[in-house]
């Protein structure tokens, strides 16, 4: 249930929204009122809204400015501006400064309706791609510790008096980014679940389930060679046929070539050359089955310089020479 704050300077229009149907059935709730920007920034500032649809004009401090201080803030709430046609160039102004949607005066139950399925569909998507912005961030080598901070803070001005739906939240996040870890990287020898994700006690007070995400992640960030074994990989498939592919890895990751190798080796239970190879042949395989590219052009194509010595690379990999698994890939399961 997503939590709406409704803003707007004339009581009477609170009260006739909040007796629309509609907020019985479109998984939001309005969950709170206030008069004018300074006054929902106060509320915002305990947490717990993921929806404001606010009035542009008002007094005090307007719609355009509590959108400004919402961004300014980071607060994690989408905004929907709501004003008279009149007011259309006001609200040009704030989807450029990041409103999700205007909603034109006087509102009806209809126009309302509509907005909250555009907004349930930006959540909805918001909250899918935070396991992608997380994992991402984490292989791009931003610190574990921040990341921590960052997450838990979003969670707990989501539902500052609600431990237990923040920690759900939360765990809910780092399941999303251990199944992709394993997606990604599934020759990881030590990626044990109990270790990743978050258990244990029920929460109480949401400042000691706040502190306890926070260690729990931290923990597990500092746990980094696992992650660097999966950014080395990555490296390793971006750069795959490079002929420096070892002093690329050592001056993206800013790490000695032999750390490099035997973290890999120790994290992955294979050398970079046998990983190297083993995604070659894979690739070989690939281009072997859907293109008409010649044998030699493929070796080529992958970093070997003679036909012969990539046949028998191939061979001893796959068990036959490319010109045979061309021939009967489509027909035997053992390919």
């Amino acid at each position: 249930m997503y939590r709406v704050l409704f803003v707007d300077d004339d009581e009477a229009i609170g009260f006739l929204v909040a007796r629309y149907r509609i907020w019985k059935t479109a998984g939001f709730e309005l969950a709170d009122f206030a008069y004018n920007g300074r006054e929902a920034l106060e509320k915002l500032s305990a947490g717990g809204f993921d929806l404001i649809i606010t009035d542009i004009r008002m007094p005090v401090m307007n719609g355009l400015d509590l959108l400004r201080r919402i961004r300014e803030k980071g607060y994690p709430a989408i905004v929907i501006l709501a004003s008279t046609y009149q007011d259309f160039t006001y609200a040009k102004e704030g989807i450029r400064l990041g409103a999700v949607e205007y909603l034109e005066k006087p509102y009806s139950e209809e126009k309302v309706a509509e907005a909250l399925r555009l907004a349930e569909d930006y959540l909805g998507q918001e909250r899918e791609d935070a396991p992608e912005r997380y994992w991402h961030a984490l292989l791009e080598g931003e610190d574990p510790a921040q990341l921590a901070d960052s997450l838990c803070r979003e969670a707990q001005e989501r539902y500052p008096q609600d431990g237990e739906r923040m920690r759900r939240d939360v765990e809910g996040l780092l399941e999303k980014v251990y199944q992709k870890m394993c997606e990604q990287a599934p020759w990881l020898k030590v990626i044990d679940k109990k270790d990743f994700i978050i258990g244990g006690r029920p929460a109480e007070e949401a400042e000691e389930i706040f502190k306890e995400l926070q260690w729990k992640i931290k923990q597990y960030g500092l746990r980094s060679p696992d992650l660097m074994a999966v950014r080395i990989a990555r490296l390793i498939e971006e750069y795959l046929v490079s002929d420096h592919l070892q002093d690329i890895l050592a001056d993206k990751l800013e790490l000695s070539k032999d750390y490099i190798a035997k973290l890999f080796r120790g994290r992955s239970g294979m050398t970079i050359s046998e990983y190297t190879t083993l995604l070659k042949m894979e690739k070989a395989k690939e281009l072997l089955r859907t293109t008409n590219d010649k044998v030699y052009e493929i070796g080529e194509a992958l970093g070997y310089s003679t036909t012969d010595y990539f046949t028998r690379l191939f061979k001893s990999c796959i068990g036959c020479t490319p010109a045979y698994f061309r021939k009967y890939s489509a027909s035997e399961e053992k390919f």
